[in-house]
This record gives C-alpha cells, sequence and structure tokens, in this order.
C-alpha cells in the first residue's frame, strides 16, 4: 500500500523516472523481480533538479487503473473505497422513569366516635378489667415476694435437710447397736420352741371339754402310739 501510495505522488508530480520500470506497484511483482532481476538506477536521479525545488507544484489528476494496484475483486466489482472499520457510537441516554403515583396506601386507623342512638348498647368491660389488673398484681407480688426471701427461704430448706439428715443418722445408729445386742443362740432356742410347743384344742372327739382332760386323752393316745412302734422282739444272744 506504500508503495502504490508513493508511485501515486511521484506521477502527479510529473518526475522522470529513468532505469525504473515498474508496471504494476504489488507487493508479489516486487518480490519477483528481486528474485530474478537485480534493478540498476541511474545515477543521474541523484543530482539535484531545480524544477523540484520550486514552490509552485502543478498537480495532474490521474485516472487509476484497478489493474495497475492488483485490488483483490470479489465476483467481478471492486469496492471503490476502501475505510478502516469504525465503532459505532451508541448515544447513552437516561433509564427509563417509572412514575409511580404517590399515594397513601396506609389503611385509615381512625376511630369515629359513637353515635347518640340509645337502641345501641355498649357494654363496659371494666369489671373484667379489675379482674385482669389484680390476676397481673397477685403474680407481680408473688415475683417481688420470691425475690426479696430468696435467702431467707433457702436458709430455712437447708436447716430442714440437715434435721432429715440427722434423723436418718440417728436411725442408722440405733440398728447398729441392735445388731450388735442379738443373741444367735437365743433365736435358735425361740425357734425351737415354737416348734415343739403343742396346740391344745378346744374340744376333743366333737365334745367341749376342759383342758386337763383334753391334755390326758392327749397322753394316753401318745402312750399308745409308741407301744405300736417300739414292738419288743426276741433276741439271740
Amino acid at each position: 500500500m506504500t508503495t502504490n501510495k508513493l508511485c501515486n505522488f511521484l506521477q502527479r508530480l510529473h518526475l522522470p523516472l529513468r532505469g525504473v520500470v515498474a508496471p504494476k506497484y504489488s507487493t508479489a511483482v516486487h518480490q519477483q523481480n528481486s528474485l530474478s532481476n537485480k534493478i540498476e538506477f541511474d545515477p543521474s536521479l541523484f543530482k539535484i533538479n531545480k524544477k523540484i525545488c520550486e514552490p509552485n507544484l502543478s498537480l495532474a489528476s490521474l485516472s487509476i487503473n484497478s489493474h495497475d494496484f492488483d485490488l483483490p475483486t470479489h465476483r467481478g466489482w471492486i469496492n471503490n473505497v476502501i475505510d478502516s472499520p469504525i465503532k459505532k457510537i451508541y448515544d447513552i441516554t437516561d433509564p427509563a422513569k417509572n412514575d409511580y403515583s404517590k399515594e397513601d396506601k396506609t389503611t385509615d386507623k381512625t376511630i369515629d366516635l359513637p353515635t347518640n342512638n340509645s337502641s345501641i348498647n355498649i357494654e363496659k368491660q371494666a369489671a373484667r378489667m379489675i379482674v385482669i389488673r389484680r390476676r397481673k398484681m397477685r403474680r407481680h407480688k408473688l415475683k417481688k415476694l420470691r425475690k426479696k426471701m430468696k435467702f431467707k427461704w433457702a436458709k430455712v430448706k437447708q436447716r430442714r435437710e440437715l434435721k432429715k439428715e440427722k434423723a436418718f443418722h440417728a436411725e442408722l445408729l440405733a440398728q447398729i447397736h441392735e445388731a450388735e445386742k442379738f443373741d444367735a443362740k437365743k433365736y435358735v432356742q425361740s425357734k425351737f420352741d415354737i416348734l415343739d410347743n403343742v396346740r391344745i384344742p378346744s374340744r376333743w372327739k366333737g365334745e367341749i371339754l376342759p383342758e386337763s382332760m383334753i391334755r390326758e386323752f392327749m397322753q394316753k393316745e401318745e402312750e399308745i402310739k409308741q407301744r405300736k412302734l417300739n414292738i419288743p422282739r426276741l433276741k439271740l444272744d
């Protein structure tokens, strides 16, 4: 692109170009020429030309051919103007403002005065309010009393527990002393006496008799029983 612009500018200045033949100013052709043939420059070109240094230079309009510059084509048509892409500038506008209706949506809490209609009976709840107040006062006083008597009641409770503990210890000591006085022989003899004790019935063979007569009959019966069990036997000495 830079070589094309330079050649176009030199053509408008009417400068004589000698020793340089450039039918097409493209990078591809320039590379081929540099590889195949060396370009020789005329030393006369480096001489100062007075006409070039003149202040009034005439510019001539030349027709530009697309084939001289090897511009890319797309399906036979050529873009005459190749501009750089321009960023689209968006307009910054204020955000949409929602116009809300400024209304007071709170409910009306005003209370109207009662009418003077005699048919409407307004119940008086003063008695009920007094009952509620008394109940609350009782709770308040009880709470206040508990807070005041907290330590005193704690002492009373502690003394009561100490008294119970002392009574329990005394009972344990009494049981220990009783256990130390225990005699095993007397206990066993008392049990044997209970077993040896004979119950004397109040009747003998359906007849009510005095206790002495019943004892005699029982002894005789016991003797007869022993005789039957102990029958004398002959023994061979």
